[in-house]
């Protein structure tokens, strides 16, 4: 939580949420820097290409997949979630929050933990199995894993979780369907 006696903001938000252990490290390696995007696969020779798979033209950096891709962007939009104005990613668990209305503000790191986790494995279904996941079922599927995760959550955490869950409710009036092993998307 701390390096060479210094402090890090998000630390505790981060540790502390009802996500599970695997959520809470994947957004602990994210503030980090250190989840294996693209720029970081070019630098271990495992890719040929440092550009974002969804086509941006862009260089693939940890602050590129959380702040600045259009996918990911178009992922939050959907969830009514903003983080254009954030310039770093340390910001996203903190400063963030504080534009949040107060009735979501204890579940923020959940929601926005959920959200970039869903982003990231569709990201990566789409490097390395070549399935382009649809914008509006990621956003489900971010949804899902919020109501999953809430059955770990506090009470004062669950309330704030139930008032995200309603406003997407209204986002979301078509239902969904998803499966993995065959491949197929239907929306309806």
């Amino acid at each position: 939580m701390n390096w060479g006696g210094i402090r890090q903001e998000s630390a505790e938000s981060i540790w502390r949420c009802a996500a599970p252990k695997k959520g809470n490290f994947f957004a602990w390696l994210l503030i980090k820097g250190r989840i294996k995007v693209r720029v970081v696969l070019l630098r271990q020779n495992i890719v040929d290409d440092e550009r974002c798979p969804f086509g941006c033209k862009e260089r693939e950096t940890t602050e590129h997949f959380a702040l600045n891709c259009g996918r990911t962007i178009q992922i939050l939009a959907l969830l009514g979630i903003n983080l254009t104005s954030c310039e770093k990613l340390t910001n996203i668990f903190d400063t963030a929050r504080e534009r949040c209305p107060p009735q979501k503000k204890k579940a923020w790191t959940l929601v926005i933990t959920a959200a970039l986790w869903s982003t990231w494995f569709a990201r990566n279904r789409n490097v390395f199995d070549d399935v382009d996941i649809p914008v509006h079922i990621v956003a489900k599927q971010c949804i899902d894993t919020c109501k999953l995760w809430t059955l770990r959550a506090k009470h004062r955490e669950k309330a704030s979780i139930q008032h995200w869950l309603a406003d997407w409710t209204v986002q979301f009036p078509y239902s969904v369907c998803f499966c993995f092993s065959s491949r197929c998307y239907l929306s309806l």
